[in-house]
């Protein structure tokens, strides 16, 4: 079976060959473009090397069946030479064996190192701990294709955290663009069935336990918030998606002017994010609350027989016993009115700062061009990236939000088992 492999890189080989011969004969100005060749081994200051030498005596050569001759010795030095690398268009930026995959937390820390955590949004030590508990098997098969624990989690955070394409991936994992779509839209949808319930369910301690609910208010007024029962606040988002081929009115948003969906995303104090959706492109903010039944949420979970917990939102909300909205302008409204929206704005902008730090982390939701609603499961990608956001948050002990509300986030083991 190797050499049958070698047998076809040779033959793939000579194909170039003849290629570049093709293009040399059919060229008048031929001698300039080995000269140009010429030019490149100069700047090396390297004259003994072997192709140099031939490359020099190509240039004095005129006829064809000579230059034929010369350009083979020439291909025949570079496959023999261990200093050069000639590798095709036709395989495919990788190796044949696959040697530069990164199987193992040894091989991330052999190519990334201290950088891990610039191409990663975690470090080393944290890809580690994120390993033991989210309980990643330590193998994966997709659609046949086989890959470790590691480097499918690995392949997910690089493509999550920045516009990359698979493409520019198969250099640094030594696996091919379809190989690398497999890993990273099987992996997306484990992380989803497995975890997306930490994301997209309202039933968690510091929502229906009152001992979180009362902290939560008590640090909300202790920052000066008029809204003594507020324990968080509640905002909708758009993820900006490539045009679809068909359906593009459910896709479409006037008030944008993009094609997208919509999710709904409360803030909790602590730095956690929920997150419900997704939601036509079309929808408004408060016919997403509808579907949602979020005032039935809140008054199931927040409401006590002393005290009713509620959530702040923007004006796009409709008022309800748990959801409050600002004092509507209009002509009977006061200046007490218009100062208490400014303060309860100063504390609602923690929602933006939270969905702004899960696209300013994942840079792949802010990339169109990377979502492609018909071809891929793009709502799956926004709810796993609100998902590691909270796991950013809770490995690190701290976020925007947390800090600004001085409450110490859930450790990691908390929120998984949450």
């Amino acid at each position: 079976m190797a050499e049958g492999s070698h047998h076809l890189s040779n033959q793939i080989y000579e194909m170039g060959i003849v290629g570049i011969v093709g293009e040399l004969l059919g060229n008048l100005n031929s001698r300039r473009t080995l000269q140009q060749f010429l030019l490149a081994f100069e700047e090396e200051d390297d004259d003994d090397d072997p192709l140099f030498v031939l490359l020099k005596q190509a240039q004095l050569l005129a006829e064809e069946e000579s230059l034929m001759n010369m350009v083979q010795q020439i291909f025949s030095e570079i496959c023999n030479s261990e200093s050069h690398i000639f590798r095709p268009y036709q395989s495919h930026f990788r190796t044949d064996s696959g040697c530069n995959r990164m199987r193992t937390k040894e091989d991330l820390e052999l190519h990334f190192g201290v950088e891990a955590l610039r191409v990663f949004r975690f470090s080393l030590e944290q890809i580690d701990e994120l390993m033991n508990v989210l309980q990643v098997p330590t193998s994966f098969i997709f659609c046949g294709h086989h890959c470790s624990g590691v480097e499918a989690l690995a392949i997910s955070l690089h493509r999550m955290s920045s516009h990359i394409r698979f493409l520019d991936l198969s250099y640094i994992y030594d696996l091919l663009p379809s190989f690398l779509s497999q890993i990273f839209g099987g992996f997306m949808l484990w992380i989803f069935s497995n975890f997306g319930e930490n994301v997209r369910s309202f039933e968690h301690p510091w929502t229906v336990d009152r001992d979180w609910l009362e902290l939560f208010a008590s640090k909300l007024l202790e920052k000066g918030c008029p809204l003594g029962d507020c324990f968080g606040f509640i905002d909708g988002t758009h993820i900006a998606v490539c045009r679809p081929s068909r359906n593009q009115r459910s896709w479409y948003c006037g008030h944008h002017h993009c094609h997208c969906f919509k999710s709904l995303v409360i803030q909790l104090p602590n730095g956690i994010l929920l997150s419900f959706g997704p939601f036509n492109g079309s929808q408004h903010d408060s016919s997403q609350a509808q579907d949602i039944q979020i005032d039935q949420l809140l008054s199931s979970n927040c409401s006590f027989p002393d005290r009713n917990f509620v959530l702040y939102a923007d004006s796009g909300f409709a008022v309800d016993q748990n959801l409050i909205t600002p004092f509507r302008r209009g002509r009977n409204h006061t200046d007490g009115e218009a100062e208490w929206n400014r303060e309860m704005s100063r504390h609602r902008i923690s929602v933006e700062w939270g969905i702004g730090r899960c696209k300013q982390l994942f840079q792949m939701m802010t990339n169109k061009n990377n979502l492609k609603c018909l071809m891929s499961p793009v709502s799956t990608y926004w709810f796993n990236s609100i998902f590691f956001t909270n796991l950013h948050t809770c490995i690190n002990r701290r976020c925007q939000v947390s800090d600004y509300f001085d409450l110490e986030p859930p450790t990691l083991m908390e929120y998984i088992n949450s």
